[in-house]
């Protein structure tokens, strides 16, 4: 019955779950075999159905998250880069001087669009 409670209070799973089940038939079993002369039936039975509930559950749970892990990965496996490149820092092995000279060029660029020369500005 320990083992049963320990089980399914700290949901320690298969760790104490299946120990619940043994020791619960095993005891169910001495009980039965003493004719009458041990108690606790209702104890080893406690314990026997708390480990079968705890193991269950952890067996649900193992499956939900082998589930989930498979839809994430085939989830992240079917994205597709869409050219945005809002918001992503450039890699540690770039050079400065290539970020000022695509910055330059970004630069004219928009000062074009607004009808501004670039000699105009000192950058």
């Amino acid at each position: 019955m320990i083992l049963g409670i320990v089980s399914f209070v700290l949901c320690l799973g298969f760790l104490t779950g299946i120990p619940a089940i043994i020791l619960g038939h095993m005891s169910r079993g001495k009980i039965k075999r003493s004719n009458g002369q041990l108690g606790g039936g209702g104890m080893a039975l406690t314990g026997l159905i708390l480990g079968y509930i705890t193991t269950a559950f952890t067996i649900i749970y193992v499956i939900f998250i082998l589930v989930f892990a498979g839809a994430m990965a085939t989830t992240a496996a079917s994205m597709e880069y869409d050219g945005d490149m809002e918001g992503v820092t450039a890699p540690n092995d770039w050079d400065s001087s290539d970020f000022e000279d695509a910055f330059k060029k970004e630069l004219e660029k928009g000062l074009e669009k607004e009808g501004l020369k670039s000699s105009d500005w000192d950058y």
